[in-house]
């Protein structure tokens, strides 16, 4: 098998993502935003390993993840409105098959 040769070069931070090995630098785009989330609790006096907390930033984080999906489906010019998706289409789970 041919080797594709390219000039992308992994970016330091993606072993704060893909190891889960944190550098600490608010720089990071992954260890940036993880500092940021918890001095925003201490700044209100909460403890940002509460289990409270800890949810109040999980439910952001997949606000901010839906904002930035209906950007890029905007961007693509696909209308959610338009898809045939019906209650009755999640009623109930698929049959399984084996």
């Amino acid at each position: 098998m041919e080797e594709i040769k390219t000039d992308f070069k992994i970016p330091k931070w993606w072993d704060c993502q893909w190891r889960r090995v944190g550098c600490g630098e608010i720089s990071c785009p992954m260890c940036g935003r993880h500092i940021k989330r918890r001095q925003k609790h201490l700044e209100k006096g909460k403890d940002p390993d509460d289990l409270h907390n800890v949810l109040e930033d999980v439910a952001d984080i997949f606000a901010e993840t839906k904002e930035m999906l209906k950007k890029g489906i905007k961007k693509q010019g696909i209308e959610l409105d338009d898809l045939p998706i019906s209650d009755e289409d999640e009623a109930e789970p698929p049959e399984r098959e084996d």
